[in-house]
């Protein structure tokens, strides 16, 4: 009995090989879970990016004339609570009364739930 591989066995091993190289990376890959790093401060109302998207802490405040998508029925609905940009709620400010969120839109500080900025979109429940 010789040791010697003859050709088509020599094939069939390369590809077995060559196709379980991917699936091996992709079994091995290690599962990661990043932390979500939550402000402490709230996002300042006179800073480029909350003029920029018109965010007010009091959503009564707004100026319905500028923004009218806060107007009517409809508008008043709208807060930072029921949007679908705060990716985690209930959290809070120290020195300040009420509940605060992280936005994905405001990640240098926590937004007022009872907020409102004119990229509002409305919850997916």
């Amino acid at each position: 009995m010789t040791n010697q591989i003859n050709r088509r066995s020599f094939l069939r091993v390369i590809g077995v090989t060559a196709a379980s190289i991917p699936v091996a990376g992709v079994l091995m890959k290690p599962n990661r879970v990043y932390a979500l790093e939550v402000p402490t401060t709230e996002v300042d109302e006179n800073s480029a990016k909350a003029k920029q998207f018109g965010y007010l802490a009091d959503a009564t405040k707004v100026d319905i004339v500028k923004f009218p998508k806060r107007a009517g029925d409809a508008g008043a609905k709208q807060f930072c609570g029921s949007c679908q940009l705060m990716v985690k709620g209930a959290q809070e400010v120290a020195g300040k009364t009420g509940k605060y969120g992280v936005c994905s839109l405001f990640t240098e500080g926590l937004v007022s739930e009872t907020g409102w900025c004119n990229m509002w979109i409305q919850k997916v429940s």
